[in-house]
């Protein structure tokens, strides 16, 4: 490889680390002086449809992660199955869900495995939790592949590459998210994963340990439900109501009815929308719809058990009411760490250097 392409790609993959230690501020300027003072406190019209006294509470959502269930065995399963359930569990906590324990889930995966065969379930367990995920795989595939040395020339002079295997792991299945206890199907979520590692070698056949594949399969896993985790987040949002708005120049506080009781953490993202009564002239019924708003919010710094001050975009000033909702939002990746992200700029500047 060229110096020049070398110097380039490490220039723009420590930029990316640095992007990814970037992200927008949850702190606010002397926030005692907003929230103490009357002359910052915005009059807030009350939202027509007001939530009742019990909705204010944040009732954190109930999940159960069932065993993973594998159509097609193979010697590699083992890592994939460790790193599917734990990556979901972890991601599902840190969306403020409380996960149950699957010993007192009694027979929940057989009655869910019978109702996809049959379209019949018994009440039995239904009342456990408000989610179940079952997660399946249908292929786990671990392959090598042999490049032999090779050499090329640099600035006049002549460079060996050794000989070298190329590991790829593979992974593929699914996600079902049902809702209890109607044990409703609301989502499948493809799973698709895949990973590669180099090694070299004197030996053509590329040998390959049970553990190494373990790893792989693995490593796989992490990357499929990395993409696909912000999907079964989405069914697991939690809900809080507006109920105060502060406003100090171009800081834009507003005051939510969720806290780090519900799993909040400076940074998260909310959504807002406002319910109200449509009637229909034509069948002369009245239903409630949710609208959201065109803005959002983060969380900030300033967060209590059952309450959070959110960052909010100014155009929130005047639209906002008393008793709409606040929800969280999860986007793609957004269970990808910094840690990852250094992870892996750091194992292709490595893969640079070994073939310059």
């Amino acid at each position: 490889m060229n110096l020049r392409l070398l110097n380039t790609t490490l220039a723009v993959t420590l930029s990316t680390v640095l992007v990814a230690c970037m992200s927008t501020s949850t702190k606010v300027e002397n926030v005692g002086e907003i929230l103490s003072n009357p002359d910052f406190e915005v009059e807030m019209a009350k939202a027509e449809i007001m939530p009742a006294a019990s909705e204010m509470s944040g009732k954190r959502t109930k999940v159960v992660v069932l065993p993973v269930r594998v159509s097609d065995a193979s010697e590699y399963e083992i890592g994939a199955k460790r790193e599917i359930t734990a990556m979901l569990e972890n991601g599902l906590l840190g969306a403020g869900a409380d996960i149950v324990d699957r010993s007192l889930t009694g027979k929940l995966a057989e009655e869910i495995i019978a109702y996809e065969a049959t379209g019949q379930f018994s009440d039995a367990g239904l009342d456990v939790a408000d989610i179940v995920i079952l997660p399946s795989i249908s292929n786990v595939q671990v392959d090598s592949d042999y490049s032999p040395p090779s050499t090329y020339t640099d600035d006049g002079k002549t460079k060996t590459i050794p000989a070298r295997c190329r590991f790829e792991g593979k992974v593929s299945g699914n996600i079902r998210v049902y809702s209890l206890p109607e044990l409703k199907l609301v989502e499948g979520v493809p799973l698709n994963g895949s990973t590669s590692d180099y090694e070299e070698t004197r030996r053509s056949n590329c040998p390959i340990s049970q553990s190494q594949a373990s790893m792989l399969a693995a490593k796989a896993t992490k990357d499929g439900v990395s993409d696909m985790l912000h999907k079964v987040k989405k069914h697991l949002s939690q809900t809080g109501y507006v109920r105060e708005y502060r406003n100090r120049g171009d800081d834009h506080l507003v005051f939510i009815s969720m806290g780090s009781a519900q799993g909040l953490k400076p940074g998260q993202k909310i959504q807002f929308a406002h319910k109200f009564r449509f009637h229909d002239e034509y069948t002369n019924t009245t239903t409630i719809t949710l609208a959201p708003y065109d803005f959002s919010g983060i969380v900030s710094d300033y967060i209590q058990a059952g309450s959070a001050w959110v960052i909010v975009e100014p155009e929130a000033l005047n639209q906002l009411k008393q008793g709409d909702i606040a929800k969280t939002h999860f986007e793609a990746n957004s269970s990808i760490t910094l840690t990852d992200t250094i992870e892996d700029s750091a194992n292709l500047i490595m893969g640079l250097l070994s073939d310059n």
